[in-house]
């Protein structure tokens, strides 16, 4: 259940990263425009290059980039066996 939710709360915030920027999109708007993008049906340019080239990428290499350090620390605390272990236990 932990897990469920913490998918959907991920989910829901890069809806809201999408949004912030000069160019002003809603949450909705900005899944929109992704489902758009995906289904070849583009209606708006524009918010199809904001969106798809511009803060997509940046979201998703950050759910990325959290996913690998979230899986490391794993790693590194069933290597050393302690689940209190740090950077710093081996260094």
């Amino acid at each position: 259940m932990f897990i469920i939710l913490c998918i959907v709360v991920t989910v829901i915030v890069a809806g809201y990263s999408m949004t912030v920027g000069n160019y002003h999109l809603g949450i909705v708007r900005s899944y929109e425009v992704l489902w758009e993008h995906l289904t070849g049906n583009i209606t708006n340019a524009t918010d199809d290059y904001v969106v798809w080239n511009l803060r997509a990428p940046r979201v998703f290499l950050g759910i990325v980039a959290g996913v690998a350090l979230g899986a490391a620390g794993a790693v590194m605390q069933s290597i050393l066996r302690n689940p209190l272990a740090d950077p710093y236990t081996t260094g």
